[in-house]
């Protein structure tokens, strides 16, 4: 996505977004499955020991052999299959996020100021507003990911447990990303907020448009002489 977005934004060539939405999808499915059946092929995969899959902290799918209750793996081999399912790919996209939206960033930033010089404030604004989303949209995705990195380094240099609390931030975090994705590319798209806006101004103007004869109607009731009995 921020390499979609730099090649759409700075670059202004929505053919080379195209084209790596499309080299996306030819490597984000293969891949993965790829480095899976290895995995099972090298009888990689499975659970940790007894008791003990929080030691592996993040990956509880990498096997561990064990011991009346003692890990027999090495270590840097665990560590090495830990990157290669997944975690050498998490901290990539964490550098490269931070250089793209960098450059995303300071893009934005050149040309808010320059409409700065022409005096145009709904221009100013929006490219205030996506300025913002150039930090918030990295900052938010390390966030919610780092967790289960700190896990990892924890593990990899120190071989100690991974804490609880570490456990569940992660669990939270990686279960959180498409929850978040969806708020800052849809729920505050200016599309949508000004699709909600609409709504809401028709749904109060035809709440309006009743109040005058709901009240012309009581004026006549109240006008009208009661029966006696």
């Amino acid at each position: 996505m921020a390499l979609y977005l730099h090649a759409v934004s700075v670059k202004a060539n929505y053919e080379l977004g195209k084209r790596i939405i499309f080299a996306f999808h030819r490597i984000a499915w293969p891949v993965p499955l790829l480095i899976s059946l290895i995995a099972l092929l090298a009888g990689k995969l499975g659970g940790g020991c007894a008791g003990r899959d929080i030691a592996t902290a993040k990956w509880c799918w990498i096997k561990e052999n064990c011991d009346n209750g003692t890990i027999t793996t090495p270590r840097y081999e665990s560590v090495l299959w830990m990157l290669l399912a997944g975690k050498l790919w998490e901290i990539t996209s964490y550098i490269l996020i931070i250089i793209v939206y960098a450059r995303i960033y300071v893009y934005v930033r050149k040309q808010r100021k320059l409409v700065e010089d022409q005096s145009n404030s709904m221009a100013v604004a929006r490219f205030r507003a996506v300025e913002m989303r150039t930090v918030l949209i990295p900052g938010f995705f390390i966030l919610i990911r780092i967790w289960g990195t700190l896990q990892f380094l924890i593990f990899a240099f120190s071989g100690d447990k991974s804490t609880r609390v570490l456990t569940y931030f992660q669990a939270c975090g990686d279960g959180a990303q498409g929850f978040v994705n969806a708020i800052l590319f849809c729920l505050i798209a200016d599309k949508l907020k000004l699709f909600f806006k609409k709504c809401f101004n028709r749904e109060g103007g035809e709440r309006e448009s009743l109040l005058p004869k709901n009240k012309s109607v009581q004026n006549s009731a109240e006008k009208q002489p009661s029966n006696p009995i």
